[in-house]
């Protein structure tokens, strides 16, 4: 079974056109990779390999978008786990302060994209103390979004019915990669995003792609993906107050995820990633 996957991998490297053309064959794959993990059981580390695996490990610099400054420095990494895998990222600054985010990550025969199971984003003082943290738990529904300011702590906390598509953190970039490999991006894409802003939201947001985009930061043409919150007949007045993220992903390398415009956390230091490269 995963020799078939295997030599379709390889149609798409040899040959990127003619594995873009028969989208069937990408389909059949995942559809015989599905089947064999629930008829057959072990193997789900191979399982959430096609699927997650396209979101490779991948270093980034951070600078301040506004001097191009580097002010730090972020990794992200996919840990496979029995039912799918864990996102793990990193993000350490110059001036001591770091960030850890895990989202959890489950794989189901339903639905050709990972879906995100449960979120944690830690955001740390450069003495270690935590200086604010969301978390989110998609089974239950809980939503938690605390600070520490001056020593206080407080924690708001909400009871949310989490839709399929929800996603969180780094874990929102594996459904845009889906959107753009589908190739249907006359339509804006529309999802569920839980968000600490400030505290626990569940947003809808849509995110527009514009191809045969420049960067000046990375080689090639780039694909740029403007992500916005939706909020229908108030978009003209709420849409102001919420976080705006733009991001850019390589057709040429499988659609990868190369850098982005966005801010650290809710009415944050605004920050920019760049794939190191």
């Amino acid at each position: 079974m995963y020799r078939f996957v295997a030599a379709a991998r390889r149609v798409s490297k040899e040959d990127p056109e003619l594995w873009r053309r028969h989208r069937w064959a990408r389909a059949l794959a995942t559809a015989l990779a599905v089947a064999v993990f629930w008829l057959a059981g072990p193997e789900p580390a191979g399982l959430a390999e096609e699927f997650v695996l396209h979101f490779p490990p991948v270093s980034f610099e951070i600078l301040n978008p506004n001097t191009g400054q580097a002010i730090g420095y972020g990794k992200y990494t996919v840990e496979h786990v029995t039912a799918g895998a864990l996102l793990k990222g990193e993000s350490h600054y110059l001036n001591g302060d770091y960030d850890a985010e895990e989202d959890e990550m489950v794989i189901t025969p339903e639905r050709p994209v990972p879906a995100l199971a449960s979120f944690r984003h830690t955001f740390y003082r450069k003495d270690g103390s935590i200086e604010r943290e969301g978390r989110a738990d998609i089974r239950s529904g809980a939503g938690w979004c605390e600070t520490t300011e001056h020593g206080r702590q407080e924690i708001e906390s909400a009871k949310f019915e989490f839709p399929s598509d929800t996603y969180a953190g780094a874990s929102i970039l594996i459904p845009i990669q889906d959107y753009l490999e589908r190739g249907e991006t006359s339509v804006p894409l529309h999802l569920h995003v839980f968000s600490c802003v400030p505290g626990p939201k569940l947003l809808e947001i849509e995110a527009q792609s514009s191809g045969g985009t420049r960067w000046p930061h990375y080689p090639g043409t780039l694909v740029r993906v403007k992500v916005t919150p939706d909020f229908g007949f108030w978009n003209l007045f709420l849409r102001p107050f919420i976080p705006k993220i733009t991001a850019w992903f390589d057709p040429a390398a499988g659609w990868d995820f190369v850098g982005a415009d966005l801010e650290r956390y809710y009415r944050g230091p605004k920050i920019r990633l760049v794939k190191a490269h």
